[in-house]
Protein backbone atom coordinates (compact mmCIF):
# COMPACT_ATOMS: atom_id res chain seq x y z
CA UNK A 1 0.00 0.00 0.00
CA UNK A 2 1.08 3.35 -0.73
CA UNK A 3 1.34 5.61 1.70
CA UNK A 4 1.72 9.29 0.75
CA UNK A 5 2.86 12.11 3.23
CA UNK A 6 0.72 15.29 2.88
CA UNK A 7 2.59 18.45 4.36
CA UNK A 8 1.07 21.81 4.98
CA UNK A 9 1.71 24.71 7.61
CA UNK A 10 -1.58 24.22 9.87
CA UNK A 11 -0.76 27.38 11.62
CA UNK A 12 -1.44 28.79 8.18
CA UNK A 13 -4.11 27.47 5.93
CA UNK A 14 -6.36 30.44 5.13
CA UNK A 15 -10.12 29.91 4.72
CA UNK A 16 -11.42 29.64 1.42
CA UNK A 17 -8.91 28.46 -1.28
CA UNK A 18 -6.19 26.81 0.21
CA UNK A 19 -8.22 24.64 2.33
CA UNK A 20 -9.99 23.75 -0.35
CA UNK A 21 -7.02 22.57 -2.24
CA UNK A 22 -5.99 20.68 0.45
CA UNK A 23 -9.40 18.86 1.37
CA UNK A 24 -10.15 18.21 -2.25
CA UNK A 25 -6.59 16.60 -3.03
CA UNK A 26 -6.74 14.33 -0.19
CA UNK A 27 -10.51 13.57 -1.36
CA UNK A 28 -9.51 12.94 -4.98
CA UNK A 29 -6.45 10.84 -4.12
CA UNK A 30 -8.53 8.75 -1.97
CA UNK A 31 -10.92 8.16 -4.74
CA UNK A 32 -8.71 7.80 -7.86
CA UNK A 33 -6.71 4.89 -5.52
CA UNK A 34 -10.37 3.23 -5.29
CA UNK A 35 -11.05 3.58 -8.81
CA UNK A 36 -7.73 1.67 -9.64
CA UNK A 37 -8.31 -0.70 -6.45
CA UNK A 38 -4.71 0.41 -5.25
CA UNK A 39 -5.56 1.50 -1.46
CA UNK A 40 -3.58 4.32 0.06
CA UNK A 41 -2.47 5.55 3.15
CA UNK A 42 -2.62 9.40 3.72
CA UNK A 43 -0.28 10.71 6.41
CA UNK A 44 -0.49 14.24 7.59
CA UNK A 45 2.82 16.18 8.30
CA UNK A 46 4.39 12.72 8.27
CA UNK A 47 6.67 11.05 5.92
CA UNK A 48 5.74 8.50 3.51
CA UNK A 49 6.69 6.78 0.54
CA UNK A 50 6.01 9.36 -1.47
CA UNK A 51 5.06 13.52 -0.33
CA UNK A 52 3.43 16.12 -1.38
CA UNK A 53 4.32 19.73 0.23
CA UNK A 54 1.42 21.81 -0.94
CA UNK A 55 3.01 25.16 0.93
CA UNK A 56 5.38 27.20 2.65
CA UNK A 57 5.95 24.77 5.78
CA UNK A 58 7.39 26.46 9.66
CA UNK A 59 11.10 25.87 9.50
CA UNK A 60 10.76 25.72 5.67
CA UNK A 61 14.44 24.52 4.80
CA UNK A 62 15.18 22.10 7.83
CA UNK A 63 12.13 20.01 7.52
CA UNK A 64 12.41 19.68 3.72
CA UNK A 65 16.16 18.54 3.98
CA UNK A 66 14.24 15.22 5.68
CA UNK A 67 11.35 14.97 3.39
CA UNK A 68 12.32 12.15 0.79
CA UNK A 69 12.04 13.61 -3.12
CA UNK A 70 8.94 16.17 -2.34
CA UNK A 71 6.85 17.59 -4.47
CA UNK A 72 6.50 21.23 -3.75
CA UNK A 73 3.64 23.66 -4.66
CA UNK A 74 1.27 24.90 -5.74
CA UNK A 75 0.55 27.26 -2.68
CA UNK A 76 4.59 27.90 -2.24
CA UNK A 77 4.79 31.00 -4.66
CA UNK A 78 3.31 34.37 -5.02
CA UNK A 79 3.52 37.29 -7.48
CA UNK A 80 6.66 38.85 -5.68
CA UNK A 81 8.77 35.87 -6.69
CA UNK A 82 8.91 37.48 -10.32
CA UNK A 83 11.00 40.28 -8.59
CA UNK A 84 13.92 37.73 -7.52
CA UNK A 85 17.08 39.28 -7.87
CA UNK A 86 18.96 36.34 -6.28
CA UNK A 87 16.67 32.89 -6.47
CA UNK A 88 19.42 31.32 -4.06
CA UNK A 89 18.10 33.39 -1.29
CA UNK A 90 14.90 32.47 -1.93
CA UNK A 91 14.16 29.57 0.93
CA UNK A 92 11.39 27.52 -1.46
CA UNK A 93 13.30 27.60 -5.24
CA UNK A 94 16.81 26.85 -3.21
CA UNK A 95 15.58 23.87 -0.81
CA UNK A 96 13.72 22.08 -3.61
CA UNK A 97 14.15 20.43 -6.97
CA UNK A 98 10.19 19.13 -8.30
CA UNK A 99 7.40 22.02 -7.85
CA UNK A 100 4.05 22.52 -9.42
CA UNK A 101 1.89 25.64 -10.00
CA UNK A 102 -2.18 26.21 -10.18
CA UNK A 103 -1.79 27.58 -13.95
CA UNK A 104 0.56 28.79 -16.96
CA UNK A 105 0.13 32.67 -16.45
CA UNK A 106 0.99 32.44 -12.67
CA UNK A 107 3.87 29.85 -13.91
CA UNK A 108 5.14 32.20 -16.64
CA UNK A 109 5.32 35.05 -14.18
CA UNK A 110 7.39 33.41 -11.46
CA UNK A 111 9.74 32.19 -13.53
CA UNK A 112 10.68 35.87 -14.13
CA UNK A 113 12.00 35.28 -10.95
CA UNK A 114 12.89 32.05 -10.32
CA UNK A 115 14.83 29.95 -13.30
CA UNK A 116 13.21 25.93 -13.61
CA UNK A 117 15.21 24.60 -15.27
CA UNK A 118 17.13 21.04 -14.46
CA UNK A 119 18.02 20.05 -11.70
CA UNK A 120 14.63 21.83 -11.07
CA UNK A 121 11.41 21.18 -12.61
CA UNK A 122 7.66 23.14 -12.73
CA UNK A 123 4.40 21.72 -13.87
CA UNK A 124 1.12 22.70 -14.01
CA UNK A 125 -1.22 20.83 -11.59
CA UNK A 126 -4.95 22.83 -11.07
CA UNK A 127 -6.99 21.67 -8.30
CA UNK A 128 -10.39 20.06 -8.82
CA UNK A 129 -13.48 21.06 -6.86
CA UNK A 130 -17.06 19.30 -5.38
CA UNK A 131 -19.09 18.16 -8.71
CA UNK A 132 -21.31 16.15 -6.15
CA UNK A 133 -22.08 19.33 -3.96
CA UNK A 134 -22.08 21.94 -7.13
CA UNK A 135 -24.65 20.41 -9.43
CA UNK A 136 -26.95 21.79 -11.96
CA UNK A 137 -30.28 23.24 -10.48
CA UNK A 138 -33.71 22.42 -12.38
CA UNK A 139 -35.78 25.42 -12.00
CA UNK A 140 -34.43 28.66 -13.05
CA UNK A 141 -36.32 31.83 -11.72
CA UNK A 142 -33.40 34.48 -12.90
CA UNK A 143 -31.66 35.00 -15.94
CA UNK A 144 -28.15 35.46 -14.52
CA UNK A 145 -25.81 36.56 -11.91
CA UNK A 146 -23.12 38.74 -11.25
CA UNK A 147 -19.90 37.95 -9.64
CA UNK A 148 -17.61 40.22 -8.42
CA UNK A 149 -14.60 39.96 -7.01
CA UNK A 150 -11.65 42.38 -6.23
CA UNK A 151 -12.45 44.87 -9.12
CA UNK A 152 -13.31 48.59 -9.82
CA UNK A 153 -16.62 49.30 -8.27
CA UNK A 154 -17.51 52.16 -11.15
CA UNK A 155 -17.04 48.54 -13.62
CA UNK A 156 -19.66 47.54 -11.71
CA UNK A 157 -21.79 49.94 -12.04
CA UNK A 158 -21.36 50.70 -15.99
CA UNK A 159 -22.35 46.60 -16.32
CA UNK A 160 -25.60 47.24 -14.46
CA UNK A 161 -26.39 50.44 -16.91
CA UNK A 162 -25.49 48.51 -19.55
CA UNK A 163 -27.87 45.76 -18.51
CA UNK A 164 -30.79 48.22 -17.43
CA UNK A 165 -30.42 50.36 -20.65
CA UNK A 166 -30.23 47.20 -23.31
CA UNK A 167 -31.28 44.20 -21.29
CA UNK A 168 -34.34 45.82 -18.87
CA UNK A 169 -36.52 42.60 -18.74
CA UNK A 170 -34.04 40.03 -17.71
CA UNK A 171 -33.85 39.78 -13.98
CA UNK A 172 -30.57 38.73 -11.87
CA UNK A 173 -28.45 39.25 -8.52
CA UNK A 174 -24.54 40.30 -7.97
CA UNK A 175 -22.56 37.95 -5.13
CA UNK A 176 -19.47 39.92 -4.22
CA UNK A 177 -16.53 38.53 -3.22
CA UNK A 178 -16.12 37.90 1.30
CA UNK A 179 -20.00 38.55 1.42
CA UNK A 180 -21.75 35.27 0.33
CA UNK A 181 -21.37 31.64 1.62
CA UNK A 182 -20.63 28.33 -0.85
CA UNK A 183 -24.63 28.08 -0.44
CA UNK A 184 -25.32 30.99 -1.72
CA UNK A 185 -23.19 31.00 -4.54
CA UNK A 186 -24.41 27.29 -5.52
CA UNK A 187 -27.97 28.39 -5.48
CA UNK A 188 -27.76 31.95 -7.27
CA UNK A 189 -25.54 29.77 -10.27
CA UNK A 190 -28.65 26.99 -10.28
CA UNK A 191 -31.56 29.40 -10.26
CA UNK A 192 -29.73 31.35 -13.04
CA UNK A 193 -29.12 30.94 -16.72
CA UNK A 194 -25.72 32.14 -17.06
CA UNK A 195 -22.88 34.23 -15.06
CA UNK A 196 -21.41 37.47 -15.75
CA UNK A 197 -18.26 36.91 -14.40
CA UNK A 198 -16.13 40.09 -13.60
CA UNK A 199 -13.24 39.13 -11.54
CA UNK A 200 -9.03 40.25 -11.49
CA UNK A 201 -6.54 38.10 -12.13
CA UNK A 202 -6.76 34.49 -10.53
CA UNK A 203 -4.08 32.16 -9.96
CA UNK A 204 -6.60 29.22 -11.11
CA UNK A 205 -9.74 30.49 -9.72
CA UNK A 206 -12.09 27.32 -8.22
CA UNK A 207 -15.07 29.79 -8.35
CA UNK A 208 -15.32 29.84 -11.55
CA UNK A 209 -15.32 25.93 -11.46
CA UNK A 210 -17.62 25.67 -9.06
CA UNK A 211 -19.38 27.94 -11.20
CA UNK A 212 -19.46 25.73 -14.34
CA UNK A 213 -20.08 22.75 -12.95
CA UNK A 214 -23.47 24.19 -11.90
CA UNK A 215 -23.81 24.00 -15.60
CA UNK A 216 -24.11 27.42 -16.39
CA UNK A 217 -22.20 29.27 -19.08
CA UNK A 218 -20.05 32.27 -18.01
CA UNK A 219 -19.28 35.69 -19.85
CA UNK A 220 -16.10 36.94 -18.54
CA UNK A 221 -15.33 40.51 -18.69
CA UNK A 222 -11.45 38.85 -18.42
CA UNK A 223 -8.47 40.69 -16.71
CA UNK A 224 -5.85 39.71 -18.93
CA UNK A 225 -2.65 42.04 -17.23
CA UNK A 226 -1.51 41.46 -13.76
CA UNK A 227 0.11 44.88 -12.28
CA UNK A 228 1.12 45.83 -8.76
CA UNK A 229 3.09 48.74 -7.61
CA UNK A 230 6.26 47.05 -8.59
CA UNK A 231 5.35 45.01 -11.84
CA UNK A 232 3.37 44.64 -14.84
CA UNK A 233 3.04 41.09 -16.59
CA UNK A 234 0.60 40.58 -19.54
CA UNK A 235 -1.17 37.29 -20.84
CA UNK A 236 -3.44 36.63 -17.73
CA UNK A 237 -6.38 35.89 -17.10
CA UNK A 238 -9.44 35.87 -14.79
CA UNK A 239 -10.41 31.96 -15.63
CA UNK A 240 -7.50 29.71 -15.98
CA UNK A 241 -9.40 26.51 -16.39
CA UNK A 242 -11.26 27.28 -19.76
CA UNK A 243 -12.46 26.12 -23.33
CA UNK A 244 -15.16 26.79 -25.52
CA UNK A 245 -17.60 24.54 -24.09
CA UNK A 246 -17.42 27.27 -20.87
CA UNK A 247 -18.61 30.31 -22.69
CA UNK A 248 -17.34 33.21 -24.12
CA UNK A 249 -14.20 35.28 -22.78
CA UNK A 250 -14.63 39.65 -23.50
CA UNK A 251 -13.49 42.84 -22.64
CA UNK A 252 -14.89 46.00 -21.31
CA UNK A 253 -13.82 47.33 -24.68
CA UNK A 254 -15.57 44.50 -26.85
CA UNK A 255 -18.92 43.85 -24.58
CA UNK A 256 -21.46 45.73 -26.62
CA UNK A 257 -20.36 43.13 -29.42
CA UNK A 258 -19.31 40.03 -27.95
CA UNK A 259 -22.46 39.99 -25.05
CA UNK A 260 -25.44 39.39 -27.76
CA UNK A 261 -23.41 36.76 -29.50
CA UNK A 262 -23.10 34.98 -25.94
CA UNK A 263 -26.33 35.29 -25.61
CA UNK A 264 -27.27 33.70 -28.84
CA UNK A 265 -24.96 30.73 -28.02
CA UNK A 266 -26.06 29.95 -25.12
CA UNK A 267 -27.79 27.20 -25.45
CA UNK A 268 -24.46 25.34 -27.02
CA UNK A 269 -22.17 25.66 -24.27
CA UNK A 270 -21.38 22.27 -22.05
CA UNK A 271 -19.66 23.92 -18.91
CA UNK A 272 -20.48 20.83 -16.57
CA UNK A 273 -18.88 18.59 -19.36
CA UNK A 274 -16.18 20.76 -19.12
CA UNK A 275 -15.26 20.40 -15.64
CA UNK A 276 -16.47 16.85 -14.73
CA UNK A 277 -13.90 15.39 -17.82
CA UNK A 278 -10.84 17.20 -16.06
CA UNK A 279 -11.62 19.08 -12.47
CA UNK A 280 -13.42 16.29 -10.72
CA UNK A 281 -11.65 15.96 -7.27
CA UNK A 282 -10.70 12.56 -9.24
CA UNK A 283 -9.34 13.67 -12.22
CA UNK A 284 -6.96 16.02 -10.25
CA UNK A 285 -6.16 13.43 -7.91
CA UNK A 286 -5.31 11.19 -9.96
CA UNK A 287 -3.27 14.11 -12.23
CA UNK A 288 -1.57 14.82 -8.43
CA UNK A 289 -0.49 10.81 -8.06
CA UNK A 290 0.88 10.74 -11.30
CA UNK A 291 3.24 14.06 -10.46
CA UNK A 292 3.94 13.24 -6.98
CA UNK A 293 5.04 9.04 -7.62
CA UNK A 294 7.08 9.88 -11.32
CA UNK A 295 10.95 9.86 -9.80
CA UNK A 296 9.73 6.63 -6.70
CA UNK A 297 11.02 3.83 -7.14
Amino acid sequence: MLRIGIWFDETHCSYGGPTLVLLGAIVGLIQDANARLAPITVLINEQGDVNWVMNRLREHEKIIGHIRNPLIGPLVFNHDDALTKDPVKNIVWNTGKRFIIASDWFGNLVQRGLPFCSPRSLSIWPSGVDTDYYTPGTKKSQDYFIYFKSQHYPNLQYLHIYLFNNYFKYCGQTLTYYHYTPEMMRDAAQKSRFCIFVSNTETQGLAALEILACGIPMFVLDCTIYKNERLIHENATSVTCWDERCGMKSSWETLHEDFPVFLARLDTYKPREFVCSDYTFQAAGKRLRALITREHH
